[in-house]
């Protein structure tokens, strides 16, 4: 309820957040036509796939068009709310799951209805829920991954665990559930490193791997034809300090190093006050077991075993995404905040019955079940706020450009509020479909020239070759041209329009701007 609450907020997607939803709109179809992909950094398989049978289950019923490409690129936003109508229901079908699971593996209630709140400990996830990305896909992992370590916690002991049979099996459903974790994206890397700590033998966390890679092959199977392609990329995403695999050839630039740690703690309260605790309880256990290790203690009992994989894990996660930043990256680790206070209570219990005698875990469950909810509606309600604000922001630059340039050449750029835009970008990336693709929205569109500001570029959805001479045309016409944009500088777009034109003396007014920070200018193509 709170995700739908919050996509109503926001409105289409085409207004702020069609990156990357489009594009795996354009995925899905070409998967649902039994085509090949053209975007698979992530890699994003998973989601596609399900895309594609959402996609043809919804056109068999609701088709406006015979041809499915045509229906979907003619109205993509009901394909694209379809879509994240059916991943949130996945995601709170899992999360009950989780819920469920939980109290019947520990029948304890408080500690179920805690576990539940794993989705809502940061906004990064909260956000992730209401796009059509990867990112919305690895809270449904993140839950079973959490399902299956649940499982672990409650049914089994640490020195049975290396010829119980029963754990084969519990080992297969965690090589299965990272294989889906990392076709969906490479984020959730460092949370395999959980079970392979967990599991007991040599032999045992050898099918582990093998049985993961196995089943990462699987999950990927629509871009194992480019698996070449995507291994230069994940090569150029270790040995380059830039984003996407780009920038200097630097394993780390340190000078990004500690503002980007400084960014990962100040941003989530619950992810840094979970992993500081992880850390206070990790040093707290060691200091334990040196003072009464003469009496026999035993330090790798299960439960120091899960803290000690869950800080590594934790950890590594901070690392890679402080060499490239983006909060969102750290969604697999976020999801597993609730469950990291859990284990810290857990560990820390011995000490809390010394102090005060008779310590019940259910109250320290409950009062943490308290305090995340009520943090957690106070920050759904701020988001709503903001969400309502920025559509309404956008809404306004789109009023704008209908009311006084409805018939001028619009030039959008990319994240601009545009949906024709939206769909320009995304089937960039339609592979050997991109130009039936490019046919069928060209003959729709009011926009055929758009603006990339990252590569400082023009692209046509058709008659490529006909760039300048269209330019030029409205320079003969005395016509302006209106430059919609987000991202990017109206002084680079002078200059590549000067460039593509071969004049030297354009001009640039703006004429709107937005709380957003898009702008709208008018542009006069020089002599």
């Amino acid at each position: 309820m709170s995700s739908y609450i919050l996509k109503s907020a926001q409105g289409p997607y085409y207004l702020n957040f069609y990156d990357p939803g489009y594009v795996y709109l354009i995925s899905s179809l070409n998967i649902a036509q039994g085509t090949g992909v053209g975007h698979f950094d992530h890699p994003g398989t998973t989601v596609q796939m399900i895309g594609s049978v959402i996609m043809r289950i919804y056109f068999s019923f609701t088709g406006k068009n015979p041809d499915i490409a045509v229906d979907v690129l003619s109205r993509p936003e009901d394909y694209m709310y379809v879509l994240n109508t059916v991943f949130i229901f996945i995601n709170a079908a899992v999360l009950f799951l989780l819920g469920v699971l939980t109290y019947k593996f520990s029948k304890n209630i408080y500690l179920s209805l805690l576990i539940q709140l794993s989705p809502f400990t940061s906004m990064e996830i909260f956000y992730g829920s209401v796009i059509v990305s990867p990112d919305n896909f690895i809270i449904t992992v993140s839950l079973l991954f959490l399902s299956a370590l649940m499982f672990y916690r409650f049914n089994f002991n640490t020195e049975e665990t290396a010829n119980n049979p029963q754990f084969l099996k519990l080992i297969l459903v965690f090589a299965v559930i990272c294989g889906l974790g990392l076709a969906t994206k490479l984020n959730f890397i460092p949370l395999v490193f959980i079970p392979f700590f967990l599991i007991n033998g040599y032999k045992n966390k050898m099918y582990f791997w093998i049985f993961t890679v196995i089943s990462f092959l699987i999950f990927i199977i629509p871009i194992l034809l480019d698996i070449g392609q995507f291994a230069v990329w994940i090569e150029n995403l270790i040995m380059k300090s830039g984003k996407y695999g780009k920038g200097d050839s630097d394993v780390v630039n340190t000078y990004l190093l500690l503002p980007n740690l400084k960014m990962i703690f100040s941003k989530d309260g619950v992810f840094t006050f979970s992993y500081l605790m992880l850390i206070i309880t990790f040093i707290v256990s060691i200091a334990l077991y040196l003072k009464e290790k003469s009496s026999g203690i035993k330090y790798f009992t299960k439960i120091n075993k899960i803290m000690v994989s869950l800080l590594f894990a934790v950890t590594l996660q901070i690392l890679l995404v402080a060499k490239h930043y983006a909060q969102y990256y750290l969604i697999p680790s976020m999801m597993l905040s609730i469950f990291v206070l859990i284990v810290c209570i857990y560990v820390l219990m011995p000490l809390f019955e010394k102090a005060y005698k008779k310590v019940i875990p259910e109250y320290l469950f409950a009062v943490v079940f308290i305090f995340i909810s009520v943090w957690t509606c106070v920050r759904i309600i701020e988001s709503y706020n903001e969400a309502l604000i920025s559509k309404n922001e956008a809404l306004a630059s789109v009023k704008f450009l209908e009311e006084n340039y409805p018939d001028d050449l619009l030039i959008p750029a990319f994240s601009s509020a545009n949906r024709e835009c939206a769909l320009a970008f995304a089937v960039r990336y339609a592979a050997e479909k991109k130009k039936d693709y490019e046919k069928i929205i060209s003959e729709k569109n009011r926009s055929q020239i758009f603006y990339d500001p990252w590569d400082n570029r023009f692209y046509k959805s058709s008659d490529r070759d006909k760039l300048k001479d269209d330019l030029l045309s409205l320079n003969d016409k005395k016509e302006k041209i209106i430059l919609d944009m987000y991202y990017g500088s109206p002084e680079k777009f002078v200059n590549k329009l000067n460039e593509v034109c071969e004049v030297n003396n354009s001009t640039f007014k703006e004429v709107f701007s937005n709380g957003n920070g898009e702008r709208i200018y008018e542009v006069t193509i020089g002599n």
